[in-house]
């Protein structure tokens, strides 16, 4: 069961990537902090294209459930390894 887990949350965080990139590019979004100071020089399409980003990537959980899933990833190899070795894992 492990492989078919690892699988899905693989397939998931491909989906997550492939759905930014189509809706960023798609809707012109900001791809980066170096686009968002270039595009601030013009305050009302800087406002049309930030609520865009909200709108469009940043609030929907198809786009954000990438650092949930290697959340889980990580909790799932730490609850194994203190399985194996119960003495050298503090948290």
């Amino acid at each position: 069961w492990p492989k078919v887990g690892y699988s899905l949350i693989g397939f998931g965080l491909c989906a997550t990537f492939v759905a930014n990139f189509s809706i960023t590019l798609a809707y012109d979004s900001f791809t980066g902090l170096g686009n968002v100071l270039e595009a601030a020089k013009d305050l009302q399409g800087f406002l049309v294209r930030w609520s865009d980003f909200f709108d469009k990537i940043y609030t929907k959980p198809y786009t954000r459930v990438g650092p949930y899933l290697l959340g889980l990833v990580l909790a799932y190899y730490l609850y194994k390894w203190k399985q194996n070795n119960p003495k050298k894992l503090k948290l």
